[in-house]
C-alpha cells in the first residue's frame, strides 16, 4: 500500500520536502510507519517522542491501522511567544 506523508516547519527543514509517498506492507499500522520513518531519518527518530500524527486530517493515537491513500502527517510541537 502507498500512503502520502506530509511533514511541516523543523522537520521539512531538516529533510529537505515537505510530501513524499511511502510503501508500506499491507495492515501496517501508524507505528511501524514511523519506525520505518525514523530508521531513514534522524530528524524523526530525535522527535519521534513528541510527534503527533494526523491521519486524513483527524488526531491519531498509536497503532493506528493504515489504508492505501492514506495521508499521514507528522506534526511536532511549536513554541512562539
Amino acid at each position: 500500500m502507498t500512503v502520502t506523508i506530509r511533514v511541516f516547519a523543523s522537520l521539512r527543514e531538516e529533510i529537505g520536502r515537505s510530501t513524499w509517498q511511502e510503501t508500506l506492507a499491507e495492515g501496517s499500522d501508524s507505528d511501524a510507519l514511523l519506525a520505518a520513518l525514523s530508521a531513514r531519518h534522524e530528524s524523526i527518530s530525535r522527535l519521534r517522542p513528541s510527534i503527533r500524527l494526523a491521519i486524513n486530517d483527524q488526531w491519531a493515537s498509536a497503532a493506528v491501522r493504515l489504508s492505501d491513500g492514506d495521508e499521514v502527517a507528522l506534526l511536532t510541537p511549536v513554541s512562539g511567544g
